[in-house]
């Protein structure tokens, strides 16, 4: 997967922005989408992250159109573009959740917030932990197994091999 020879071809500039500039934005439009579906779905009681998958598929296609020559630095950097993207739904999340501009600024500038997006896929067994309700144990185990399966599949389909 990551041997060294892997790392020792050339890289094209072009091929490198445009990897970059379709990441970014893919990861920042489809991440207020998803954030927009998770925060429907919350309001439904449906918890499985739709948004997740769907940013997951569209990074790994962008990136994967984005170059002509491969180099293994493109699906690392695929996967660095969907924890951002995971980053700005959760952010498009909360915007929709608490809604005033000040309220946001102040959850951007504590601490629990970015506690919240690192914890992100074991944050189910914390709320079991807390609560002991076995609803929160399945919640989690099925957050880790999405979040665990998006990055794979984010890896592999933007042009990555795991072996």
């Amino acid at each position: 997967m990551f041997k060294i020879y892997n790392w020792k071809e050339t890289i094209y500039k072009k091929d490198l922005i445009a990897v970059i500039i379709n990441g970014l934005l893919t990861a920042l439009l489809v991440g207020m989408l998803a954030g927009a579906l998770d925060f429907l779905f919350y309001k439904i009681n449906f918890s499985l992250s739709i948004g997740l998958l769907l940013l997951c598929y569209t990074i790994a296609y962008r990136v994967r159109k984005a170059y002509f020559n491969f180099h293994i630095l493109y699906p690392v950097l695929a996967v660095i573009f969907l924890l951002f993207g995971i980053f700005v739904e959760m952010l498009t999340n909360y915007c929709f959740i608490y809604g005033s501009i000040t309220q946001i600024f102040n959850i951007l500038s504590s601490w629990n917030f970015y506690f919240n997006y690192l914890t992100f896929p074991i944050y189910g067994f914390i709320r079991f932990y807390n609560t002991s309700q076995i609803a929160h144990l399945f919640g989690g185990i099925l957050d880790l197994i999405f979040y665990v399966f998006s990055i794979i599949v984010c890896f592999k389909f933007s042009g990555g091999k795991l072996k």
